[in-house]
């Protein structure tokens, strides 16, 4: 796929922040889509622009927040908003990693810690 022809950045902070001020649960792509953005240079553009890193956040973080509360109230598929939040980084069991005296790291859940 060919470079996309310059973006403006500023143009495009305005449209992002618009757009997760309108969308209940703002969807990156979606606003990558409807502006003819390409996603992956969005995020190479993102990495040297932190006014641009921030807007993208503000979207991701209110997309977080609104799968999370949709969720729990059962206003939308729990699978779907828990796929989502897959994707967002969390996960069903927290794994913590100890390193002691020993070669290797020992690998413990939550649950194991919670029992005693």
């Amino acid at each position: 796929m060919a470079r996309p022809n310059e973006y403006n950045i500023d143009d495009m902070i305005k449209k992002i922040n618009e757009y997760t001020d309108e969308e209940q649960v703002p969807i990156l792509k979606e606003v990558c889509y409807k502006n003819g953005w390409n996603y992956i240079y969005l995020f190479e553009l993102e990495s040297k622009n932190p006014k641009l890193s921030e807007s993208i956040r503000r979207l991701m973080y209110k997309k977080e927040v609104m799968l999370e509360k949709l969720g729990l109230f059962n206003v939308i598929n729990s699978s779907i908003a828990k796929f989502s939040l897959f994707q967002l980084g969390w996960r069903e069991k927290q794994e913590i990693e100890h390193t002691g005296n020993k070669e290797k790291p020992v690998m413990v859940s939550i649950a194991d810690i919670m029992k005693g």
